[in-house]
């Protein structure tokens, strides 16, 4: 059976100092991650509200221009009224 070499204190020490360094910057780059995801959150919810408004908007575009249709063919017809009514 073989054994691990016991390491000695400084090394243990310095590889303890290592961890906790590299611990101390992966927890930096977490909370850098952190503000990147709440920026892009709020980007989606902005993009999401744009997206609904411009879907409202053109809803009400195509009632508008189904109205201006409708318009459209009461005048043609009132005009053909007027004509025959004329003769």
């Amino acid at each position: 059976m073989t054994t691990m070499p016991e390491k000695s204190a400084p090394d243990m020490a310095e590889k303890l100092q290592y961890l906790m360094a590299e611990n101390n910057s992966l927890s930096a780059r977490l909370n850098e991650s952190y503000l990147v995801i709440a920026s892009r959150e709020k980007e989606i919810e902005i993009l999401l509200k744009m997206l609904s408004e411009s879907t409202e908007m053109r809803s009400l575009m195509d009632q508008r221009l189904i109205e201006m249709q409708d318009l459209q063919i009461q005048v043609k017809n009132m005009k053909i009224m007027i004509a025959k009514s004329m003769n």
